[in-house]
C-alpha cells in the first residue's frame, strides 16, 4: 500500500545574497591572507565645494551627502595655471594641470603639465639679438654635479639675413669654443674641464659677430635686432649622464640679456609632456591590466 505524499510548497527563488554569501564565506575560509583594503578614487571635473554645497542643500545629491556626513570631508587647495610662454600665470584652475597631478601625485613643476597648450618637445627656441648693443646674450646654468670631465652640447643657428657667421661660446668668462654657425640648426659639442665651473651658478655667453632686423628686408613689421637662435643646451659628465640641461621655454627666467621672448610650436597637453610616470604606467609595470580612455593629457 503506497503512502500518500504530502504536497509541499513550491521552492522560492534564492536571493542574490543567499547565492553570494556562501561563496564569500568559502573564499574567506580558504584564503591564506587577510583581504586587502579596497580604495576607490572617484573624481568629477569642475565639481567645486561650492557646487556640491548648493546641490546638497537642494537635496539633489543624497548619496554624496550621505558619504560626506558619514566620512571625512574637507576642501583642498587647487593648482593655478602657469602659462609656458608668458611671464605671468593666468588666473584659474585648468583641468589638464589638476588631472595630471591626480595621475602622478606630483605638483605641476614636477609632472610638466602647466596649461592647456604646451610647447611640443624639440620645438622650443629663443632668438638672440640686442637692440641697444652688440649681438651677445647670456644665460644661467645651475650648479653642475657629476664625474668630470664634462661635455657641453648646444644647438644654434644664424638668422638667415646674416648668413653663416662666427660665434664665440664662453663659460664664466672663459672662451671654450669658436664656431661658424649656419642658417640652419646645427648641434655643437665641446669638452669642458672641471675648473671652468663655479658653485651654485654658471654663466654661459653667446657672442655673435653680426645681427640685422627683419624690417631691413621687405615690409616686415618685426623691428627686433636678430643675430641667431639658441634651441637647447645639455652638460654630460664622463659617464654620459646629463648633469645639467636648459630649455629656453621652461627655463626662460634664467635667460639674461640679449634674448627675445622664447618661441615654440604649441599643441594641446599630451603624454609627451609628462616628466613623471602616471599611475597606470606604474601599475602596468607590476603586471596589472590597465585601461585608460579619454583621460586629460594622454
Amino acid at each position: 500500500m503506497e503512502r500518500e505524499s504530502t504536497p509541499t510548497a513550491p521552492a522560492r527563488p534564492r536571493s542574490l545574497a543567499a547565492k553570494v554569501l556562501p561563496f564569500l564565506l568559502l573564499l574567506t575560509a580558504c584564503g591564506s591572507r587577510e583581504p586587502e583594503p579596497l580604495v576607490v578614487l572617484f573624481c568629477l571635473d569642475g565639481a567645486t565645494p561650492e557646487a556640491f554645497d548648493r546641490l546638497r542643500s537642494e537635496g539633489k545629491l543624497p548619496n554624496i551627502d550621505r558619504l560626506i556626513r558619514s566620512g571625512s570631508w574637507g576642501p583642498l587647495e587647487s593648482l593655478g595655471a602657469k602659462r609656458a610662454l608668458q611671464a605671468q600665470p593666468r588666473r584659474g584652475y585648468w583641468s589638464p594641470i589638476i588631472w595630471a597631478s591626480v595621475a602622478t601625485g606630483m605638483i605641476p613643476e614636477k609632472h610638466g603639465i602647466l596649461d592647456f597648450l604646451l610647447p611640443m618637445p624639440g620645438t622650443s627656441f629663443v632668438w638672440v639679438g640686442n637692440d641697444d648693443g652688440p649681438p651677445r646674450a647670456d644665460l644661467t646654468l645651475p650648479e653642475v654635479k657629476g664625474r668630470p670631465p664634462y661635455t657641453l652640447r648646444l644647438r644654434l643657428r644664424s638668422f638667415p639675413a646674416n648668413g653663416p657667421q662666427d660665434v664665440q661660446i664662453l663659460l664664466n668668462g672663459a672662451l671654450v669654443a669658436s664656431a661658424t654657425v649656419p642658417v640652419k640648426w646645427k648641434d655643437f659639442t665641446m669638452d669642458l674641464s672641471e675648473e671652468l665651473f663655479r658653485p651654485a651658478q654658471n654663466r654661459v655667453e653667446l657672442v655673435f659677430s653680426k645681427q640685422s632686423k627683419p624690417s631691413d628686408r621687405g615690409k616686415s613689421k618685426d623691428h627686433r635686432s636678430l643675430a641667431g637662435a639658441f634651441a637647447k643646451l645639455t652638460v654630460e659628465d664622463s659617464r654620459g649622464k646629463i648633469v645639467a640641461s636648459f630649455d629656453p621655454v621652461y627655463q626662460r627666467f634664467s635667460l639674461g640679456r640679449g634674448f627675445h621672448l622664447p618661441e615654440a610650436e604649441l599643441v594641446e597637453a599630451q603624454s609627451a609632456h609628462f616628466k613623471t610616470r602616471p599611475v597606470w604606467s606604474l601599475l602596468g609595470d607590476l603586471g596589472h591590466r590597465i585601461g585608460v580612455v579619454g583621460y586629460w593629457s594622454t
